[in-house]
């Protein structure tokens, strides 16, 4: 992604603005709003329409995803591109994480990576402020937990209630 974005465009990720107006450009102005303002936000709805959970400012679904990614803007700071930095933080690390879970060898790590290097969803979203990108970190960190379980090792029943809220809050991460 880096790649393209240097060397095929010319750009540098400081230079990040969405400038056609699709979801990704909402999440964007949301997380934006919330890292400046917090929960003393005004009100963002499609039509003007209020959602039934009060607590929800921002868009008919769930706002867990402005939360994350606004809430780290409120701790570091906003910058324009901290949507895809935090993509590419939550990726590598889910990544490593299954990496280790896995045990992979340095030649399954290579395949792995020439995997994602195809995976064009992959390549696409994460240069962007949408709920794919922390999905697919999701999908992939769980993958890691799930084979430790396929594997037989066992859980504290400590892990395995963090582990039913994981599986939770992931589902409430995109409500669509």
């Amino acid at each position: 992604v880096c790649l393209v974005i240097y060397g095929v465009w010319g750009a540098k990720l400081c230079n990040y603005l969405p400038l056609t107006w699709n979801d990704s450009t909402g999440y964007w102005l949301w997380v934006r709003q919330f890292s400046h303002y917090g929960f003393n936000t005004g009100y963002n709805y499609p039509n003007e329409l209020m959602p039934a959970a009060e607590f929800n400012r921002f868009g008919e679904g769930s706002p867990f995803f402005v939360y994350l990614y606004g809430g780290l803007g409120l701790l570091v700071g906003w910058v324009p591109h901290l949507p895809i930095l935090i993509n590419f933080f939550l990726l590598a690390v889910c990544l490593y994480l299954f990496s280790r879970s896995a045990r992979l060898a340095i030649e399954q790590n290579l395949v792995l990576g020439l995997v994602l290097l195809v995976s064009w969803p992959i390549l696409l979203f994460m240069a962007t402020t949408s709920h794919e990108t922390l999905n697919q970190a999701i999908a992939i960190g769980m993958a890691g937990i799930f084979l430790k379980l396929i594997r037989g090792q066992d859980f504290s029943a400590r892990s395995k209630i963090i582990l039913v809220l994981l599986v939770c809050l992931a589902g409430l991460v995109r409500l669509s």
